[in-house]
């Protein structure tokens, strides 16, 4: 019977620390196995907040939602290194500056892509001497609505005319394929240089008559600018009217040999200023007259600056009063306007003039109706000395005559 307790008892035993064994594991099977799934990130539960807080177990259903940053780590990768870009082929014609330009201008690396290309295309011609940059066109176009045009075809360096513009032209082989220099009789408003498909306008305001180093639009295929087709210069014939200035020389006196007058014309528009020179007779010496193609509305003041020591100056028309400068206006097609500017000179008659400065002895002077004073001279005493003797001669034998009547 012993043994049979004995037997009893230490089974009793065991059982009663499995349980404990059991009530242990499950008290801290939870919390383990929230710490798990969380991959340890959450504070260690203790068997007393298990028991008391039942309710904060679902955390552990959603931990497989937390596991999602494991699955983006092969985003993270370094990607792989890009392979480097193939080197632009030679330039087969030995041209490397035009056409390192257009690679530089695509994009300095490789070769152009195809819209490279045609932005390349789109860019007009280069800048002129006179800094007019030009504008793209595309296709072939004509002068603007109220220009006439003279065209040039083929563009060959020489003179050309319609009767009425006279153009001057001349080629230049720099760009390559060339650039368009110009002068012309008169202002042009346009011109356009054609080349390939589409043509570069050069534009002028106010009207130019010269300018150089005109070229057609870039050619990107070949990295130089388009070769030259032809050349119109578009200009409009313009109402204008002239001025003329007239001198005259007046009075009893005259200016002194060499003298010169000097007139300036100042207009609102400065291309038709000018300083005009006249010797003493009134004639041009200086300067052109008259000035010609001042457009309608200009005016211009007219005025005498060197007046060659005239007594007066006046003008006609006037500015108000005939000493006044005047100033006029052009205001219909073809009229002339002309302006007249007197110079007048008084004569001096005579001055008062000293005897020999050895004497004492003033001079005796008269004054003459012009105000004027002359100087005695001895043939007028002579004349004076014989009336007085004469009246002499015969008043004696008048008062003897008279006295002896009286007795």
């Amino acid at each position: 019977m012993t043994n049979n307790y004995r037997h009893r008892t230490a089974a009793g035993v065991t059982r009663r620390w499995l349980a404990i064994l059991v009530v242990l594991l499950v008290a801290l099977g939870s919390p383990l196995a929230a710490w798990a799934a969380t991959d340890g990130d959450e504070p260690e539960v203790t068997a007393a907040e298990a028991t008391d807080e039942p309710a904060e177990e679902p955390p552990a259903e959603e931990a497989p939602a937390e596991e999602a940053p494991a699955e983006e780590a092969p985003a993270e990768e370094p990607e792989p290194a890009p392979e480097p870009e193939p080197e632009p082929p030679a330039n087969p014609d030995g041209q490397s500056g035009a056409v390192e330009a257009a690679q530089t201008k695509g994009g300095g690396g490789g070769g152009e892509t195809a819209a490279q290309a045609e932005a390349l295309a789109d860019e007009p011609g280069a800048t002129s001497a006179n800094g007019v940059t030009p504008t793209f066109v595309e296709g072939n176009p004509s002068c603007p609505a109220g220009t006439t045009e003279l065209k040039v075809e083929p563009p060959a360096a020489g003179q050309y005319t319609d009767g009425t513009l006279i153009v001057n032209m001349t080629t230049s082989d720099t760009p390559p394929n060339g650039s368009i220099g110009w002068t012309s009789n008169i202002g042009i408003d346009y011109v356009i240089v054609k080349g390939g498909p589409n043509a570069s306008l050069y534009s002028y305001s106010p009207e130019s008559t010269g300018d150089s180093g005109l070229t057609s639009p870039f050619n990107p295929n070949n990295g130089q600018y388009y070769g030259v087709s032809h050349v119109s210069f578009c200009y409009d014939v313009e109402e204008t009217g002239s001025l003329d200035v007239a001198k005259v020389v007046d009075g009893t006196g005259s200016p002194e040999p060499g003298t010169e007058f000097t007139i300036d014309v100042d207009c609102d528009d400065d291309a038709y200023d000018a300083t005009l020179v006249f010797d003493e007779d009134g004639n041009l010496t200086s300067g052109s007259l008259p000035i010609t193609g001042i457009p309608l509305g200009t005016e211009c003041t007219v005025t005498e600056t060197g007046t060659g020591d005239a007594d007066s100056v006046t003008y006609s028309p006037d500015g108000g009063t005939p000493s006044d400068p005047p100033t006029v206006e052009i205001t219909s097609d073809g009229q002339e306007v002309t302006v007249t500017v007197t110079n007048t000179f008084i004569e001096v008659l005579g001055d008062i003039t000293d005897r020999d400065t050895d004497t004492d002895t003033d001079t005796d002077v008269t004054t003459t109706e012009e105000g004027g004073t002359l100087a005695f001279t001895g043939a007028e005493l002579l004349i004076l000395a014989l009336m007085a003797l004469a009246l002499v001669l015969v008043g004696t034998p008048l008062v003897i005559l008279t006295r002896r009547r009286s007795e």
